[in-house]
């Protein structure tokens, strides 16, 4: 038996109205067509619904399933609302992971907005090194990824987004801080170096040859931040890895030769992402060419 929700539809219009002609009026059709379809209802079903004469009333039949016809629409309309709005990418849920740099200066911002436009989206965000955010983006873990370019793959489809220059994170009473204008890789020969991640970016360009063998290495952006300012030593960073504002660092350029980071947005190649994973996509890369144009 294929029940039309439709059909369903004019039997509680004409039950709850308790007229053919009200019913005809909310469904905006006319009375003929309202009679056929509950005709044909009442002959698929196999039973009378409406007892015949000119008062329109139910049958046993009827009333006893009024109410279970009532609960099967509320559901349909909420499977239908779910669907709609899943297809929309109005709610769903989408995963995230992102470099820490970006994951601390750049995403709440970009999840603030989106949690603004889709509110009834669940966004779940982790942190990770840019090695293991290509990886899960690769293993279909999550459904986007930002991260530092480190090589193509095959795997990856990787859109540039933003580009930003190394440099030296030191207190602000360090003898480094004092010079003028930007440094020569040079200058950081003999001086304490805390080795961070993003080392492993510059472990092929000739400025490598200036950076002291770490003795210190620290794997979380907090804690590096935190032991170049208890005067442990220095690090290297790119400009967008280094905090805002705060009160007892400082980042000062390097050059000579200048050496720059590509952060990107990665999604699986060949994968169809999401409607709700789209728009997230879309509102990265609307988000920081923004930031690009606030620095021109």
């Amino acid at each position: 038996m294929d029940l039309k929700a439709t059909q369903l539809r004019h039997f509680i219009n004409v039950a709850s109205s308790g007229s053919f002609v009200e019913a005809a009026r909310r469904s905006f059709r006319s009375q003929p067509a309202i009679s056929l379809a509950i005709k044909t209802l009442e002959d698929q079903i196999g039973a009378r619904l409406f007892e015949g004469g000119k008062r329109v009333a139910l049958t046993s039949f009827g009333t006893a399933i009024l109410p279970m016809v009532e609960e099967f629409l509320q559901h349909h309309d909420r499977l239908t609302r779910a669907i709609t709005q899943t297809a929309s990418g109005r709610s769903g849920d989408i995963s995230i992971a992102v470099n820490p740099s970006v994951a601390s200066r750049w995403m709440p911002t970009i999840i603030r907005e989106y949690a603004k436009r889709y509110p009834d989206v669940d966004v779940y965000a982790t942190d990770d090194n840019s090695e293991k955010v290509f990886e899960l983006v690769a293993n279909g873990r999550v459904d986007i990824g930002i991260a530092n370019f480190r090589t193509s793959s095959a795997d990856i489809d990787f859109t540039p987004i933003l580009s930003d220059t190394f440099g030296i994170v030191c207190r602000r009473d360090h003898l480094l801080a004092r010079r003028t204008g930007a440094l020569e890789w040079s200058v950081l020969r003999g001086v304490p170096i805390i080795g961070n991640i993003t080392h492993r970016l510059l472990e092929q360009h000739p400025v490598y040859v200036h950076l002291a063998k770490p003795r210190i290495f620290m794997s979380t952006l907090t804690s590096l931040l935190a032991n170049v300012e208890g005067g442990v030593g220095v690090t290297v960073l790119p400009e967008f890895a280094t905090p805002d504002v705060h009160s007892q660092l400082i980042f000062r350029k390097l050059r000579g030769p200048r050496v720059n980071r590509t952060i990107g947005v990665l999604v699986r190649r060949g994968r169809t992402l999401p409607p709700q994973a789209q728009a997230m996509r879309d509102l990265i890369v609307e988000q920081f060419r923004k930031i690009d144009r606030q620095r021109a």
